[in-house]
């Protein structure tokens, strides 16, 4: 055979043509062929395949040629079963060879290495065994039955916020997408400062959700549908498509995960693969445990530092690490120096300011409680609750009133709201031996000056606090520096003869007062020892179709906690945020 600038396809072509064996020739394989060939049919297609580099396939009925460049590689999610019979199925086929290879992974998945040719193959034995393994896939069910955790979200109403906390079933539902790295953090909604209902649009605009003035009791089943996500009615169905599941392993579509949660019994439902729910126990295992409790006490501290500097008071609180101390510091008052030199603490007549005081809560406290007796400090408030790590606690004491703004169409009313708002996150952790504790603060204070008005309107003034300290077991966080400062006229006179017109004015004296108060709040966080408790999960075995179904274990039940008190706070300010090592009384 004598070939001159022939195409390789086309030489191929001709060549397996006098053998009248088909052929496909991949794009890739380009060049021209020269020379003269002599021998079998199986020697000249030697040559040519070194001479230009190619690849040769026989699917059983046509002959593939390819680059070594399209060689590929591919993974099906299936079974460890269902792979092992595709890969029997295709040794049956005689499709294998040491170029083209199939092999299981340990995830379970069969991955596939070759031409693409092979690879569609290979496609096509895994879906049709998929297909026939559909109906034959049996179904697990798993009950767990939490202690700790919520199975449902969780929606917590805080002033004008509403947060949503996802639950144990929306966070296996977010691990079971394809999303990864998006699951579900707390979701939290602002409210608007109007009433809705209050708006005067008529019945033109009550039949769509979320319209400026709409009612959302009147809105159609459709748009209530589309708020939520399309999901009819609010409730969450998670139904996870397995061709999303490759990490677990999913044999076909119909083997679908889904992750319910039964408010009525705190428990979340899983069904999947018998093999696959093994994967849940540790999981929600670690979801559910028990969080540390904690008793939070908020003490708000107003401080006079007028009276302060007209007292003379030198007070001064010391501990082990710290030192706290605020007033005149004049020489005569030593009633509370111990060892230190008066001079060393605090100039004649620089009273009035507050320096950095840390030392032990109850000493703290009495001190306080002995300056209200002289009418320079005065207790606020001192609310105690109990929550749990990682759980807000909110103080809370606020007046409102409701503007009304007038408009062509509509009246709206707008709620106006101050008072002092205290929310404590506490994060408990060991650190070695030591017991630590996180707190984030959010401090909101403010009220409504009635003597200064905007078109009748009252202004409100508001300040705030936000601020993170890491205190020890036992220790508490005093947080100040927030000044207010008041003013005003007095008038006082001797009776009749004060009102007499001109010679009164000798029988008046005109007060101009001034007050200056600084206010402090000190939170004292405490830890609650836990009880001993049971494992954090009480699941029933796998249930399959057909076999008996086992009434589930009762949760274990425990004795009530002892209430603890809880009540509110009132006010805040910017401000120094230090730890206070408590001391024992």
């Amino acid at each position: 055979m004598t070939v001159r600038e022939q195409p390789i396809a086309a030489f191929l072509q001709d060549f397996f043509g006098t053998m009248d064996v088909p052929v496909s020739v991949s794009p890739g394989v380009k060049g021209a062929v020269n020379g003269v060939f002599r021998g079998t049919a199986e020697k000249v297609f030697s040559s040519i395949q070194r001479s230009f580099g190619l690849m040769a396939y026989y699917d059983g009925a046509v002959v593939h040629v390819y680059t070594p460049a399209e060689v590929t590689t591919r993974t099906f999610a299936m079974r460890q079963g269902d792979a092992r019979q595709v890969i029997n199925t295709a040794r049956d086929m005689q499709i294998l060879d040491p170029r083209n290879t199939l092999r299981v992974s340990q995830s379970g998945g069969l991955i596939a290495s070759g031409n693409r040719r092979f690879v569609e193959l290979v496609g096509e034995l895994a879906s049709g065994q998929q297909s026939q393994s559909t109906t034959l896939a049996p179904v697990g069910f798993k009950v767990y039955y939490l202690k700790y955790a919520w199975a449902q979200d969780v929606s917590a109403q805080y002033g004008g916020t509403v947060t949503v906390i996802p639950g144990v079933a929306s966070i296996l539902r977010s691990l079971l997408t394809a999303q990864r790295g998006n699951a579900s953090p707390a979701l939290t909604q602002y409210r608007g400062a109007s009433e809705p209902g209050l708006r005067g649009q008529g019945l033109a605009r009550q039949g769509t959700l979320g319209a400026a003035g709409a009612n959302p009791m009147l809105a159609s089943a459709e748009t209530v549908q589309q708020a939520w996500g399309g999901r009819p009615g609010g409730v969450q169905v998670a139904s996870v498509d397995a061709s999303l599941l490759e990490g677990l392993g999913s044999s076909s579509a119909a083997n679908q995960a889904r992750v319910e949660a039964d408010t009525r019994l705190n428990a979340v439902i899983v069904r999947d693969l018998p093999e696959r729910l093994p994967y849940y126990d540790e999981l929600i295992k670690s979801l559910d445990i028990e969080p540390q409790a904690l008793e939070i006490e908020a003490t708000i501290i107003d401080l006079s530092t007028d009276k302060l500097r007209e007292l003379g008071i030198n007070w001064r609180l010391s501990g082990d690490r710290y030192s706290f101390l605020f007033g005149n510091g004049t020489s005569s008052d030593t009633s509370l120096l111990g060892s230190t030199p008066v001079q060393s603490i605090t100039p004649a007549g620089d009273g009035g300011f507050m320096s950095l005081v840390l030392g032990g809560r109850n000493n703290f406290v009495a001190r306080i409680n002995a300056l209200q007796n002289k009418g320079v400090a005065r207790v606020v408030s001192s609310p105690q609750v109990m929550t749990l790590s990682n759980v807000e606690a909110l103080f809370d004491i606020n007046k409102s009133f409701y503007v009304r703004v007038a408009g062509r169409e509509q009246v709206d009313l707008y709620k106006v709201s101050a008072g002092t708002s205290l929310r404590v996150t506490p994060h408990v952790f060991q650190e070695g031996s030591d017991v630590r504790i996180k707190l984030l603060v959010q401090i909101e204070d403010g009220g409504i000056n009635g003597a200064s008005q905007v078109d009748s309107i009252p202004i409100v003034e508001r300040s705030s606090i936000n601020t993170q300290a890491l205190i020890g077991a036992g220790e508490s966080l005093l947080i100040g520096g927030m000044v207010k400062e008041s003013s005003g006229e007095g008038v006082s006179k001797v009776p009749f003869l004060g009102d007499i017109p001109v010679a009164g004015a000798l029988f008046r004296s005109h007060n101009d007062q001034q007050e200056r108060v600084e206010r402090l709040f000190l939170i004292s966080p405490r830890l609650i020892p836990a009880r001993r408790a049971t494992s954090a999960s009480a699941p029933t075995g796998p249930l399959r179709p057909g076999g008996a179904v086992a009434a589930p274990p009762m949760p274990a039940l425990e004795e009530p906690a002892a209430p603890t008190r809880s009540s509110t706070v009132v006010e805040s300010g910017p401000a120094i945020a230090q730890g206070l090592g408590e001391q024992a009384p």
